[in-house]
This record gives C-alpha cells, sequence and structure tokens, in this order.
C-alpha cells in the first residue's frame, strides 16, 4: 500500500526535484489516517536549492518603425477591418504617456508608458491605469499632469502634444481611458485640432494560442538614455491566464520581455485590430512588461467614455496601496514586486508550460492537485525566491522550498502541489507566501475543504484621521482645513472576501461612492479607504459605509456592511 501513496511537490516551470521530505511525508500518509496532522512544522523552514530553467525566457527585439507617419486618414470608428494594415499605418495611433509632477515650480517626469487612440472624434486614448493612478503607495498624489506625446516625425523622439485626464478606469483590470483636453501648455482643445487615427477594435472571440500579436510601444524610462521613438515587436500568443474574481480569460501570456514604457501600449492581431492591451500589474520602472489584456475586457470601459459627457472626469477612489500583496503589510520599495498567487483546480499541461483554470480560492476536500501561479517582477536574476508553505499557520517544511532567480524582470511561476492520496489534499486554510531577496513580496490563502469565515469588521475598529499616516483616537473630530478624511479599519476573518467598496455621506446625503476593489489585504490586518475632495472638507457630520462582497455574494452584491461617522470642525 506505501508504494501506491505519494504525496509530492512537482515544479513544472521551474524543473524543480522531488525534495527529501516528500519520501518521508508519503510514508505518514500510507501509516495514519489524520492526514491533516500528518505534515509536521517548524518555526522556520529549512531551505532546499532546487534546479531553475534552463532555457530562459524569449527576449523580443523592438522594431523601429522606419517610414513617415501618414496621419490623414482615420483608422475607423472601434469596428473591425479585414484588410491587414502595416506598422506604419498602425503607429498612427499610438501614443506616449508622460507623467509629470509639479513640485516648488519644478516640473519632473516621474512616469511614461503608451497608449493607443481608440476614438478620434472624442479624443479617447486607452491605457494602464496603474500607469495614471493619480495616488501613490502611501496615499499621495502622485502627479500633476498627463501629457500626450505623438509621433509625427519617422524615427524620432514623440513630442508633447496634448494634455490629458482621465474619463473612466477600470482598476480590477488596469486599464484606463483619458480624454485629450487640451493643448499642451495651451487652451482648450478643438476637435479638428486632435487628427490622430483611432484603430479598429477586433470582435471579442477568442486568440488561440500560437496566434501572432504585434506590440506597439514606447521604451519609457527604463530606457531615458536611448530613443524614444515607436517600436513594434512581433510576439506569439503562448497562453492564458485566469482569476478568482474575473470570469473568462483575463491575461494573454506572451514571449515578448519589454520595458515598462511599453506598459499601456496596443497588441494588434494579424489582420492589424487591437487585440488587447499591454499592462503591467503595478507601475515599476525598472521592471520588464509581457502579459496582454484581451480588448474584449475593455469594451463595457470604451462604451462609458464614449456615452460620457465631454466635461466628465473620473474620481478615483483612495485606499490602502497594495504593498505586499495579501496582506495590509507595507513592505519595501525596491522595485520588485510579486504578485497575490493565484489557485486553481486544474490546468493544461503545455510544452513546458501550465495554463492553469478553474481558478478559486475555495476548494473541495476531494481535491487532488492545488495548481498555483504567481508573477515576478523587477528581480533581479541570482536573487533567492522562497516558496513557504502553510497550512493553519503550522510551517509545511516537506513543501517549502528554496531556488535561485534566473529568469529575469519578469516571468510567471505556475507550479503544483499533488496528493493522489485517496484522501485528497488536507482540509484546512492553506497559506503560500512567496519570499524574494529575504523579503515578504506576497501571500495567499487557498481554502480546502472548509467554508469562509463571515467576514466580520466592527465599527469600533473604525477611526477617522486627515491622512493615511495620522489616525486619530475614536471620538476625536478632524479639525482644521483638510480636502481629504481617512476611514481606517482593523479587520479579522476577510479570507473569503473577493471585492469591497464604500459610500462616503455628507449631512446624510451621498456625495461619493467608489467602484468595486479587489480584496487584496488578506484574512486579517489594519486597512485604510478614503475620500478626496478638490476644496477643504465642509464643516458638518462625514458619515463612511464601507460594503463587503464574498465568494457567494460577488462583486455586484453585498451581504455585510458596517459605517461609522466623524465630524470636521474648524
Amino acid at each position: 500500500m506505501a508504494g501506491t501513496l505519494a504525496a509530492g511537490y512537482v515544479g513544472r516551470n521551474m524543473g524543480r526535484r522531488l525534495l527529501p521530505g516528500i519520501v518521508l511525508l508519503a510514508v505518514l500518509l500510507a501509516a495514519c489516517e489524520e492526514t491533516a496532522e500528518l505534515i509536521p512544522g517548524q518555526a522556520t523552514p529549512t531551505p532546499t536549492p532546487a534546479p531553475t530553467a534552463t532555457v530562459p525566457p524569449i527576449v523580443a527585439t523592438p522594431i523601429l518603425v522606419p517610414r513617415t507617419l501618414d496621419n490623414s486618414s482615420d483608422a475607423g470608428s472601434g469596428s473591425s477591418g479585414s484588410t491587414r494594415r502595416s506598422d506604419v499605418q498602425l503607429a498612427q495611433s499610438v501614443v506616449q504617456i508622460q507623467i509629470f509632477e509639479n513640485r516648488n515650480g519644478r516640473v519632473t517626469l516621474v512616469r511614461s508608458g503608451s497608449g493607443v487612440v481608440i476614438d478620434r472624434a472624442r479624443r479617447l486614448i486607452l491605457t494602464s491605469y496603474p500607469l495614471v493612478d493619480p495616488y501613490d503607495r502611501a496615499g499621495d498624489e502622485a502627479y500633476a499632469s498627463i501629457v500626450i506625446a505623438t509621433n509625427r516625425s519617422p524615427g524620432s523622439d514623440p513630442e508633447p502634444e496634448y494634455e490629458a485626464e482621465i474619463v473612466t478606469a477600470d482598476i480590477a483590470r488596469g486599464m484606463a481611458v483619458l480624454r485629450a483636453v487640451r493643448t499642451f501648455r495651451g487652451g482648450p482643445l478643438a476637435g479638428f485640432e486632435f487628427d490622430l487615427p483611432g484603430a479598429f477594435l477586433a470582435a471579442n472571440g477568442p486568440i488561440d494560442a500560437g496566434a501572432p500579436l504585434r506590440l506597439f510601444s514606447h521604451p519609457g524610462l527604463g530606457d531615458a538614455e536611448g530613443s524614444q521613438a515607436v517600436t513594434v515587436t512581433e510576439a506569439t500568443v503562448t497562453g492564458f491566464r485566469g482569476d478568482a474574481r474575473l470570469t473568462g480569460r483575463v491575461w494573454m501570456k506572451t514571449d515578448a520581455r519589454l520595458p515598462s514604457g511599453a506598459t499601456g501600449g496596443p497588441a494588434f492581431d494579424a489582420g492589424g485590430n487591437l487585440a488587447g492591451l499591454i499592462v503591467e500589474p503595478v507601475y515599476e520602472p525598472a521592471a520588464l512588461v509581457s502579459q496582454v489584456r484581451p480588448i474584449a475586457l475593455a469594451s463595457e470601459l470604451i462604451a462609458a467614455a464614449r456615452q460620457a459627457g465631454p466635461q466628465a472626469r473620473y474620481r478615483a477612489p483612495l485606499f490602502h496601496g497594495d504593498y505586499v500583496p495579501g496582506t495590509s503589510l507595507e513592505g519595501p520599495d525596491d522595485g520588485v514586486w510579486v504578485s497575490r498567487p493565484a489557485f486553481a483546480a486544474n490546468a493544461i499541461d503545455g510544452a513546458g508550460t501550465l495554463d492553469l483554470f478553474d481558478y478559486s480560492d475555495v476548494f473541495s476536500s476531494e481535491q487532488q492537485v492545488l495548481y498555483y501561479e504567481f508573477t515576478v517582477m523587477g528581480l533581479a536574476d541570482g536573487a533567492l525566491i522562497e516558496e513557504r508553505w502553510m497550512l493553519d499557520g503550522v510551517m509545511q517544511d516537506a513543501l517549502s522550498s528554496t531556488y535561485t532567480w534566473a529568469r529575469g524582470g519578469f516571468d510567471l511561476v505556475t507550479d503544483r502541489v499533488l496528493f493522489p492520496a485517496p484522501n485528497g489534499i488536507p482540509d484546512g486554510r492553506w497559506t503560500l507566501e512567496v519570499w524574494a531577496g529575504g523579503q515578504l513580496r506576497a501571500s495567499a490563502d487557498a481554502l480546502v475543504g472548509i467554508r469562509p469565515p463571515n467576514p466580520v469588521i466592527d465599527p469600533r475598529d473604525m477611526s477617522f484621521g486627515p491622512s493615511p499616516g495620522i489616525r486619530l483616537a475614536d471620538g476625536v473630530p478632524l479639525r482644521g482645513a483638510t480636502d481629504r478624511i481617512i476611514a481606517f479599519f482593523d479587520y479579522e476573518d476577510l479570507g473569503g472576501l473577493i471585492a469591497y467598496r464604500w459610500l462616503v455621506y455628507y449631512n446624510g446625503s451621498v456625495v461619493y461612492q467608489s467602484p468595486n476593489i479587489p480584496w487584496t489585504g488578506g484574512a486579517e490586518g489594519s486597512w485604510w479607504i478614503g475620500y478626496q475632495d478638490d476644496v477643504p472638507l465642509a464643516v458638518g457630520t462625514w458619515e463612511f459605509e464601507l460594503y463587503l462582497g464574498t465568494h457567494e455574494t460577488g462583486l455586484d452584491r453585498t451581504i455585510f456592511a458596517t459605517a461609522k461617522e466623524t465630524t470636521v470642525e474648524r
């Protein structure tokens, strides 16, 4: 019987060997019935170096668009065309997004990326939301203006031509639509002054693995010494990714590795239709980008931008930054970022890769295999990665591992934990922590055979302050002139939470309603949400009403709300 039972950690993309501790675990599984007690834990794992992949990721070489760009014709109003369009034609709709801050009268370029015109008549540009997010990790204003630079001359750097504002945004999918509102350092923009053609949007049908893509972009700040001219990179769709919080295929994986200035750039299919948008999960100027959001995920966002009035302006939600995904910890600000691990029940085993599907955070007791994946950005080769597994808070040394990173500035790690024993994976809360360079970078829980606890936030654990760094004692009003109010709350048992939103009331009337925000704070910790106005807050009573969405209720419905009020005084 012992020869038929096994419990193992199988490294697919990383090419890992079975760890020695797994042999012991297999014997224990064969000898005992209480599988939940079979995996002994210690305070810290015993790292075991493991071999890394021998084939590095493909780095696509950008091809400079060589000829003069002809902007005499519009690419269309958004319907797909049938004739293949050349690189030169497609490049006409590509722009560089330049983000400037103004401190003490000094204007500085602080971010740069790419974008694509999607509607010339309405002056609309699709780009990456992390690039234009108006708040930084600490909740401070990140910049003063968004500048659109265009590619009018062949092979030369783009020239600032317009200034833009955010019209609509989708934080969960990381995309935003801008509107050009004025000329660069000039006055209001007349319709005829915006003559960049809009891209044709591809049909919403699926793109198959192996399909070619043309990725257009600018190098960005990470290549400040080189040319910023628009480039095109020939890439291939290598697979797809999903998300437990979103439905369908939400990422297209590619073999390209582009500088961060590519974030927000368009991905055109073989015929020259806009098939997707290059999106960086967070803005990191030193990291590489690779993955593409399918354009179908932007359809509602684009429709909302087209329906918005000419004066419509997006009011971005103010909330706790994603420091260490899956926790409320601040973590290091060193250019390295690891996504919150995602779990799945099944996968398709391809040529040297796994495509996960049936993503979830909750699994049945009969689950035999637990697939997982996470992305790593900005990590230097030679750094150590640790995957620390815990069951109900107890370290699982036999499943934890350490290996040397040798996959460049961006890659996706995909692996699985395998328990082919009759009882499957032991029931409980499985936690995967990803450490890189000696720092905790991300964490996530997979609930096996147990129901998520009901989310609980006690209003008594809520308090207020004028900024994320100042939390006043309960009952102390805000005094003086402030244009923002922050609501802090402590929480526990939020492991089953998938999204949250909040309403802000002034003297009983709603003044702000946030969009649904994917929950990344883990099961317990301290969080904050906020509201910022264009002028100092009025004297009076302010109330925050917080709503929580669980796996049972989804993103659009809620089962729990809590509210608390404070006052603003002069």
